[in-house]
């Protein structure tokens, strides 16, 4: 997978010609331009590099073939740029989306054996509502796997198992980076089921491993630095999903949940001076768990269906980051984008957030959705993490440790219209009022994010 570049030359011919039936070639273009203030250090005192406005950039080209009746194959490349941005251009770094020009996104293929799916090669991994594992797609990297999938749709709702490695970034340069490369080093397996316990009760029993030996490929000193995904880890997640509804069977009600539990053992933190740090230099013993409970009702309003919604998420936080064992809950590879606001200050990890939601259907290409969390800390022993559930918003000081658990609450209003099939629109805006536990630990300025995005896809 080292140049998509034949591929692409593929591609372009499917366009420019009448392409067969058995090809099927697709096109997706993203622009979103972002403004931020106070996202990352919460504190108008300080001139920092993510208090800027940029344009996001992203091209997808794919290719669907068929083979034959038993085989297919499916190739993606993306092009993913930040433009205008005063951040350092290096992917992850104070949440920068940094420029990966051209790569292999997805390259993989399909083979039916009897009632049986098998999938090999470069793909995407999304299961449940994606809280644990899915493509991430907000971001403009997103994610990917080089993996081997099994699916047997016929056993019960559908039984995955799956084997492989998250696709990395890796530089090329001091400015280039790449996301083609995975490791033998970061191996994720795991066995994801579907079972219909009534015509209004779903539940989806799973397990995941992860076995992490070592640091990701790059790391960068200072302020705002994150690791990809996690720390070194040997951890195996159990957990059980399920869903009520439609509404229509239940007098307008729906509801949902997830519980997930962890055991095994990761790198843990070391002390740095005042502040605690991960990784650590040994291995030790870890035991976490993480709950989602949600609850909606939508009305039968003539014109305007309108849908209210609550939720409580819960991920147990570390309580002693001195001692030789962590209850700091791994929040895998998520899609937290869709759940803890969007501004991307919280991820299913030392979280306890109740949040509030209504979403109305103005007509079929227009919607809107309004949003309020309150966030808080399940403890305060442990860091406030960051959507990718790896970078820290305050250093894990004395201070911090000894301040309140609230973090603050945020309002999100999302408008998306759809101008036809091919053309989407979406607006947003984010408010965050600052908790006490910002005003203890350092700046504790209120923080704004906007966005503007438009979706050409054929």
């Amino acid at each position: 997978m080292k140049s998509p570049l034949a591929f692409l030359g593929l591609a372009a011919a499917a366009f420019a010609a009448d392409a067969p039936p058995a090809w099927q070639p697709e096109f997706n273009v993203r622009l979103r331009v972002e403004s931020r203030e106070q996202n990352f250090t919460f504190n108008r005192a300080v001139a920092s590099p993510t208090d800027d406005t940029w344009l996001l950039t992203r091209v997808r080209l794919g290719l669907k073939g068929k083979l034959s009746d038993a085989l297919s194959l499916y190739a993606q490349a993306q092009d993913s740029r930040e433009l205008g941005s005063d951040r350092p251009g290096v992917p992850y770094i104070l949440g920068a989306e940094g420029d990966d020009p051209l790569d292999l996104r997805q390259l993989h293929v399909d083979f039916k054996a009897g009632d049986a799916t098998v999938r090999v090669g470069r793909q995407l991994l999304a299961f449940g509502d994606e809280r644990l594992v899915g493509p991430v797609d907000w971001n403009n990297l997103a994610r990917s796997f080089d993996a081997a999938r099994v699916t047997w749709p016929k056993v019960g709702g559908g039984l995955d198992a799956f084997v492989g490695s998250v696709v990395q970034m890796q530089p090329t340069s001091q400015t280039g980076w790449h996301a083609n490369h995975s490791s033998a080093d970061d191996i994720f397996a795991g066995v994801y089921s579907r079972f219909a316990a009534s015509d209004t009760l779903k539940v989806e029993p799973y397990v995941f491993w992860r076995h992490k030996k070592n640091d990701t490929l790059y790391s960068v000193a200072g302020a705002g630095t994150a690791r990809p995904y996690d720390v070194p880890q040997k951890v195996a997640t159990l957990g059980l999903r399920w869903t009520g509804g439609p509404p229509e069977k239940l007098d307008g009600v729906d509801y949902d949940g997830e519980l997930a539990w962890q055991t095994g053992e990761t790198r843990g933190r070391q002390q740095v001076g005042a502040a605690f740090v991960f990784p650590g230099p040994a291995w030790i013993d870890h035991a976490a768990w993480a709950l989602h409970a949600g609850v909606g009702f939508t009305t039968k309003a003539p014109g305007l269906p309108l849908r209210l919604y609550g939720e409580f998420n819960y991920a147990t936080g570390d309580r002693n980051p001195a001692d030789a064992k962590t209850q700091s809950f791994l929040n895998l590879f998520p899609t937290n984008h869709k759940f803890y606001g969007g501004m991307d200050v919280f991820a299913w990890k030392n979280l306890r957030e109740f949040a509030l939601m209504a979403s109305a259907t103005f007509s079929k290409q227009t919607k809107a959705r309004l949003e309020h969390h309150v966030f808080d800390l399940a403890n305060t022993n442990d860091t406030w993490f960051r959507a990718n559930a790896v970078t820290p918003v305050r250093a894990l000081t004395p201070a911090a440790r000894a301040a309140p658990g609230r973090a603050g609450q945020e309002t999100d209003l999302v408008i998306s219209h759809a101008l036809n099939a091919r053309v989407a629109f979406d607006f947003g805006f984010s408010y965050f009022a600052a908790g006490r536990y910002l005003a203890q630990t350092g700046g504790a300025s209120d923080a704004r994010f906007a966005y503007a995005q438009t979706v050409l896809q054929w």
